[in-house]
């Protein structure tokens, strides 16, 4: 048997976007021919629209469910999305003005490609340190971090002291240290408002 940290540093695109880097590495390639016909054109035309739906959708999905967006990244999102109207958000996110992709916790609305190593399913630095691109959706995170809660205490139980327990409570800790940040953040921005 291989331990996870072993098997993802091994793999190394174990995460979303390692997999997404792969299954897309057909549209960074310049030299490739496809016909008309071919799905790498509908494929591209669309790309503007996705982004669009994905960073709209998870900002009325968030509002419906009373889910509060956690992140400098999801407070510009929200600036940005709110003044402007669908035609005026789609020509900003085809010029590359503005991002959005899908992640465990939220989004990243990076423009630029990822400067992180994906080597987990969650980006610690990123949600630490409070990325300019994060939007963290609260629910997640709580769900996140329940789920985490239940791993340390049958690790406590069943393998205190090991390598996978010691590393897991890590995780924890860092994910409830990051929770707290994040909530104070935004509690200070509504303040200062």
């Amino acid at each position: 048997m291989v331990s996870l940290p072993a098997l993802k540093a091994q793999l190394q695109h174990i995460t979303d976007e390692m997999r997404s880097y792969y299954a897309d590495g057909w549209s960074r390639a310049v030299n490739l021919v496809f016909d008309k016909e071919h799905f790498s054109q509908e494929w591209n035309a669309a790309k503007t629209e996705s982004t669009y739906f994905g960073l709209t959708g998870a900002l009325r999905i968030a509002f419906d469910e009373g889910d509060e967006l956690l992140g400098l990244g999801a407070q510009r999102m929200e600036q940005i999305v709110s003044g402007r109207s669908c035609q005026q958000t789609l020509a900003l996110i085809k010029s590359g003005t503005i991002a959005y992709r899908e992640t465990v916790l939220g989004g990243c609305v990076s423009t630029e490609e990822c400067k992180t190593i994906p080597l987990a399913p969650i980006n610690f630095e990123c949600v630490e340190s409070n990325c300019a691109n994060l939007v963290v959706r609260s629910n997640r995170l709580d769900l996140v971090i329940r789920s985490q809660e239940s791993v340390v205490a049958q690790l406590d139980c069943d393998e205190k002291g090991s390598v996978a327990q010691r590393l897991e409570a890590e995780h924890l800790k860092r994910m409830l240290l990051a929770r707290d940040r994040l909530s104070q953040a935004k509690i200070k921005k509504e303040v200062a408002a």
